[in-house]
């Protein structure tokens, strides 16, 4: 690496190298240095590579066998248990499950509602229960709301319409209709 920067001349390597050649000592700490660069380039590579491809998975045993089910699979189960409540607009979780507990945090972009704490506590309620039916877990199950937004009707409409207008516009539809802006 220094060769290729310029830091270092070719025939510098070449007299350290007929130097470490001269004596087995020098050989043997040359060959130990060598083996333990290669091992840690070996390590470091294994790290980064296959770091991103595992997936991350809660495990539990039954009589049956072992059980290994994926964190996007119950961050979809969420999404689904969600769905219906007319007070949620959007939500994304995220679930880190380690050795204390699992982990759930939501971040949500809600509807207009009356009663923001009594709603978040009913859901970090729900979702401990759903989770704790789901996977029969003991451990504690740590539920994190983040609210991003209130959605106004207003907005809401709003938005309905100019996904309606770009629509029409994709379609062909929009040049047909006289006087349709006003």
């Amino acid at each position: 690496m220094g060769y290729c920067l310029g830091y270092v001349n070719l025939e510098d390597i070449i007299f350290y190298l007929r130097i470490a050649g001269q004596s087995s000592y020098s050989k043997t700490i040359l060959f130990l240095v060598s083996v333990l660069v290669f091992l840690l380039w070996i390590y470091f590579l294994e790290r980064l590579l296959f770091k991103k491809q595992k997936e991350k998975t809660i495990a539990f045993d039954t009589p049956g066998g072992r059980v290994m089910v994926s964190l996007s699979a119950v961050e979809d189960f969420l999404k689904k248990t969600c769905e219906g409540m007319p007070e949620i607009r959007e939500m994304k979780p995220q679930i880190i499950a380690s050795h204390k507990g699992i982990s759930v945090s939501l971040r949500l972009v809600l509807n207009p509602l009356q009663d923001l704490p009594q709603f978040s506590l009913n859901l970090q309620n729900l979702i401990k229960e759903k989770l704790s039916s789901l996977l029969g877990l003991e451990e504690e199950v740590n539920v994190r709301i983040l609210v991003t937004k209130i959605v106004h009707p207003q907005e809401r409409k709003r938005k309905e319409r100019t996904e309606r207008a770009k629509e029409l516009k994709d379609s062909g539809l929009d040049s047909d209709i006289p006087y349709r802006n006003y």
